[in-house]
């Protein structure tokens, strides 16, 4: 009887652990089952994402700098300039699902940034303005590995895309002086300058769905976006005089994208 007790009471210490080991067993493979969340085969589903993107326009930002530098150096203290490289990003998708593999997107893509320095005083003032940013249109195809997580369904993705770069700068100054005693502020600076240009570019993201309600989920989703553009050209107006002009730095739209949204199956 003793050895009898003993027996039982070990069995009920290794029961719990032994039911344990089984069910992490049971909830791994079903972790990696395929399923089907929220695209079917030939569906169709719309998304809207707000995001983040950080790019490479270093060079922008330090011919920024050089501007400020100069304006500082002729006595006009102006303040400094934020970076452009970050920038917030909008996007649209209609997207059709092909088989349970593989999917088609259309993709609509915003982004801009605007900075602005100043100097108001006595003797003078300045305004000085630049923004910089793109419009993209690209397809897309997207790939969903057999292996899928209990709770999403992730995919990689791969954009060619039209690129529409921009890039706008402005400069308002006036002086104060005096004219027959009194002092009269007069126009020093006036100008204003647009500069565009397209180029295809290609992108290469990592996302996720997951379902909130039937035909209702989130997506997230991040990548690189590889859009060299180089120097744009554009119109340049001083005093109402108008130019056509070559930036003197290249433009790098390339960079970072990282997107959260909701989306919806038809």
């Amino acid at each position: 009887m003793k050895r009898l007790s003993n027996a039982l009471a070990c069995a009920s210490r290794l029961i719990p652990w032994r039911a344990l080991l089984w069910s992490t067993l049971i909830v791994a493979a079903v972790s990696i089952t395929p399923v089907h969340l929220n695209a079917q085969d030939r569906g169709w589903s719309l998304t809207g994402s707000v995001g983040y993107a950080l790019l490479s326009l270093d060079r922008v930002d330090d011919d920024n700098s050089s501007d400020v530098k100069g304006w500082n150096r002729l006595g006009i203290r102006v303040g400094t300039f934020a970076s452009v490289k970050r920038s917030p990003v909008f996007s649209g998708r209609v997207r059709y699902r092909l088989s349970r593999e593989f999917a088609l997107s259309l993709t609509a893509l915003y982004n801009s940034k605007k900075v602005t320095a100043s100097y108001a005083g006595p003797d003078a003032t300045l305004s000085l303005i630049r923004s910089v940013g793109s419009s993209d249109v690209s397809l897309g195809i997207a790939y969903f590995p057999s292996a899928q997580l209990y709770v999403l369904e992730w995919y990689l993705q791969v954009d060619m895309a039209l690129t529409f770069a921009r890039a706008t700068a402005e400069a308002h100054g006036t002086q104060t002086v005096k004219i027959d005693g009194v002092p009269t502020s007069i126009p020093t600076v006036e100008t204003s300058a647009t500069f565009k240009k397209s180029k295809i570019s290609l992108g290469v993201f990592l996302g996720a769905d997951i379902p909130i309600v039937p035909s209702v989920f989130f997506r997230f989703e991040g990548g690189y976006r590889f859009a060299q553009l180089g120097k744009l050209d554009g119109d340049v107006t001083r005093f109402g005089e108008h130019t056509t002009e070559t930036t003197s730095i290249e433009f790098n739209y390339s960079g970072f994208l990282v997107c959260a949204g909701i989306g919806i199956t038809l």
